[in-house]
C-alpha cells in the first residue's frame, strides 16, 4: 500500500512541477523562446505580456489542482486523475441516459416519417436561399478570419467573429471550398437540426400527442430564422445551445444531478464560445431552472448551492479554458467584454432608448408575415399561456418569463443596447407556447393536425420563395448586387486599378473579387501610380460626391448599385454615361 501511495503522489508532484515551471517560464519572461522553440511565430513577440499573464494564471491554477490531488490522495485513497476519468465516465452515460430520455419522451421514432417530411420543407425553402449574395457581416467572417492562417480564426476585434462558428465554417471551407454554400454550410444544417429538437422540445413540455407539429413548423418556415439559417452567422448555433439549455433544464428539474450540471455548463461555455451574448438566454434558462425547481418543493438555498452555484463555476472555468487562445490572440479580454458594440450607456439614455428598441425588435421578427396570420399567432401564445396555466403545467407555462427576467437582469447590469438580433432564441421559446394553444384549442384528430401544419408548411415555403422574400431582407449589410458588379470589373480591370467602396459594398465586393480572382485581390499589384481606380456606389448608403473629386464616367447602374470608373481624359464632365449597357 505504501509503494502504491508513493506513485500515487507522483501525479501531485508533477502538477506542480508543471505549474512551478509555467510560473518560472513567466516570470523570467522565458516564454517567447519556449514558443518559438515549438511553433515560430511573430504573434508571440506582438502577445508576450498577455502570453506571461496567461501562464502565471494557468501555474496558479495547476497549483489549486496539485492541492485538490494531494487532499484526494490523502484522505480519500484516490487520485485526482482517476476521480476525473470517473466523473468523465459517469458523464458520458449522463449523456446517453439524458439522450435517450430525450428521445423517448420526445417520441420522434413514432413521427419519423412526419418530421423527416418537414424537414424537408425547411431543406427545401433554405437551400434556395443559400446561394443569395454574401452580406457583409458574412464577407467579413471569411475575408478577416476564415481566410488567413489558424491564428486568425481566434481573433476578436469586434462582435463578428462568432469564434466556435467561425471554427466550423474554416472547417467547411477547406472540405469544400470558399463557394458561399460552403460558408453557410454550418449554419444551415443546426438550422435544419433546431427542427427535429423543437419537435422533441414540445413534446417532453406538452407531454401530448398531438404537441410539437406546429412549433416544429414554425421553426421550418419563419422567414427570420431561415434568413439567419442561410446566413455565414453562428445564430443557427445560438438557437440550438438554447434549446439543448432548455431541453436538459427540463431533465434537471426532474432528477436534479451534479453530473447534468456539468452538462449545463459545457453548453454555456460552447454557446459564449459561439458569441459572448449567449450569456443573455444562459442566465435566463438558469432562472427558469430555479424557478421551477422551487416551485416543486426544493428550497431555494438548495437550488442555489447545489445547482446554481455549481453550473456557474464550472461554466465560468470551461469558458475560461475555451476562451484562451482567443484572450491570447486577442491580446486580452478589453475588445471581448468592453468593445464599442457592449459599451454601458448612461441610466437615463440607456431608459429612453429601451422601449424602441424593444419595438424595433418585434418589427425585425415579424417581417414578411401577413397581419392577420400574426394575429393568429398571437391569439394562440395567449391561448397558450392560459392553458398551461390552466392545467398548472408551471414548466411550460413560466418559460418566457423566467428567461426574459434572467436576460433582463443582464441587460440592465450592461446597460448596452444589443442588435436585435441578439433575441432571436426568445422565437423557438415563443413557438413552444403557441404550439401549446394550437394542441389545446383546436382539438382535431392527430392526423387531421399533421395535414393542416404540413400545408401551412407548404404554402408558406412557395410564398416565401416566390416572394424572393429573404434576399430582400436588409440585415447585416445587403448589397446584392457585388457579383454582377465584380463580372463588370472582371472585364474592366488591370493589376495596377484599385476599387473603392464603403461599407457594406466594401466587403462583399472585396469577397467576389477573391473568389473570381479579380486582379484587386486576387494577385499582386503592378505599378499602382498608372493604374485607374473603380468605384462602387451604393446610393441609398452613399454617393459617387462621398467618395471622389476626380472625373469619372458610369460603367453600370444596376439595382441600389452604381458603378464608376476614373476618367483621365482631360476636359471630362463630373461623370459621364459609358456605353456600356445600363441596367444589366
Amino acid at each position: 500500500m505504501a509503494i502504491k501511495n508513493r506513485c500515487a503522489y507522483l501525479e501531485t508532484t508533477a502538477l506542480t512541477v508543471v505549474a512551478l515551471t509555467l510560473i518560472v517560464i513567466a516570470a523570467f519572461s522565458l516564454q517567447l523562446e519556449l514558443l518559438n522553440a515549438i511553433y515560430p511565430s511573430k504573434l508571440w513577440g506582438v502577445r508576450s505580456e498577455i502570453i506571461q499573464q496567461m501562464m502565471t494564471i494557468y501555474g496558479a491554477g495547476l497549483i489549486l489542482v496539485a492541492i485538490a490531488s494531494l487532499i484526494m490522495i490523502r484522505y480519500h485513497r484516490i487520485t485526482l486523475s482517476e476521480f476525473s476519468f470517473s466523473c468523465i465516465r459517469s458523464f458520458s452515460q449522463e449523456v446517453g441516459a439524458t439522450f435517450r430520455w430525450f428521445l423517448t419522451t420526445g417520441q420522434i421514432r413514432q413521427e419519423a416519417v412526419w418530421v423527416s417530411l418537414i424537414i424537408g420543407f425547411g431543406a427545401a425553402v433554405r437551400f434556395v436561399f443559400l446561394i443569395q449574395p454574401m452580406r457583409f457581416d458574412e464577407a467579413y467572417t471569411f475575408l478577416f478570419f476564415v481566410n488567413h492562417d489558424i491564428v486568425s480564426l481566434f481573433r476578436y476585434q469586434a462582435p463578428n467573429n462568432h469564434v466556435l462558428h467561425t471554427l466550423l465554417v474554416w472547417i467547411s471551407v477547406e472540405l469544400f471550398g470558399s463557394h458561399p454554400v460552403a460558408i453557410r454550410l454550418p449554419a444551415v444544417l443546426f438550422g435544419l437540426l433546431s427542427i427535429p429538437l423543437t419537435f422533441c422540445l414540445a413534446r417532453t413540455l406538452g407531454g401530448n400527442r398531438r404537441s410539437g407539429f406546429f412549433a416544429a413548423t414554425l421553426i421550418a418556415v419563419f422567414p427570420y430564422l431561415i434568413l439567419y439559417d442561410t446566413m455565414a452567422r453562428g445564430y443557427s448555433l445560438l438557437i440550438i445551445f438554447t434549446l439543448f439549455f432548455i431541453s436538459i433544464g427540463v431533465r434537471i428539474s426532474e432528477h436534479p444531478s451534479q453530473r447534468l450540471c456539468s452538462l449545463i455548463a459545457l453548453i454555456i461555455a460552447l454557446g459564449m464560445l459561439t458569441m459572448p451574448s449567449f450569456l443573455f438566454p444562459g442566465a435566463g434558462a438558469l432562472c427558469w431552472i430555479a424557478i421551477i425547481l422551487v416551485q416543486r418543493g426544493y428550497k431555494p438555498a438548495w437550488v442555489f448551492l447545489k445547482i446554481l452555484t455549481p453550473c456557474t463555476i464550472m461554466s465560468l472555468i470551461l469558458t475560461g479554458i475555451l476562451y484562451t487562445p482567443v484572450i491570447i490572440v486577442s491580446n486580452g479580454i478589453e475588445s471581448i467584454i468592453h468593445n464599442r458594440y457592449v459599451v454601458g450607456l448612461p441610466l437615463e439614455t440607456f431608459l429612453t432608448r429601451f422601449p424602441s428598441h424593444i419595438t424595433e425588435t418585434i418589427n425585425q421578427f415579424v417581417r414578411g408575415i401577413p397581419a392577420p396570420v400574426l394575429l393568429v399567432f398571437l391569439t394562440l401564445l395567449v391561448a397558450g399561456f392560459y392553458t398551461t396555466a390552466r392545467e398548472r403545467n408551471w414548466t411550460t407555462f413560466m418559460l418566457i418569463p423566467a428567461v426574459v427576467i434572467g436576460s433582463t437582469v443582464i441587460l440592465f447590469a450592461k446597460m448596452a443596447i444589443p442588435f436585435d438580433r441578439t433575441w432571436i432564441y426568445f422565437l423557438p421559446l415563443i413557438f413552444l407556447l403557441i404550439d401549446a394553444g394550437l394542441t389545446n384549442v383546436v382539438k382535431c384528430h392527430e392526423a387531421y393536425l399533421k395535414v393542416i401544419v404540413l400545408c401551412f408548411a407548404g404554402c408558406a415555403a412557395v410564398l416565401i420563395v416566390n416572394c424572393d422574400m429573404i434576399s430582400s431582407f436588409s440585415d447585416t449589410g445587403h448589397f446584392p448586387e457585388a457579383p454582377v458588379l465584380v463580372d463588370a470589373l472582371s472585364k474592366e480591370m488591370t493589376p495596377s486599378d484599385k476599387v473603392v467602396a464603403r461599407c457594406p459594398a466594401d466587403l462583399p465586393v472585396r469577397f467576389y473579387m477573391l473568389v473570381k480572382n479579380v486582379p484587386d485581390t486576387g494577385r499582386p499589384r503592378q505599378d499602382l501610380s498608372s493604374g485607374r481606380e473603380f468605384f462602387v456606389i451604393k446610393p441609398s448608403k452613399y454617393s459617387l460626391e462621398d467618395m471622389t473629386k476626380k472625373n469619372v464616367r458610369k460603367l453600370l447602374k444596376i439595382g441600389d448599385a452604381e458603378l464608376y470608373v476614373e476618367d483621365t481624359e482631360k476636359g471630362t464632365k463630373s461623370y459621364q454615361e459609358s456605353a456600356a449597357p445600363n441596367g444589366l
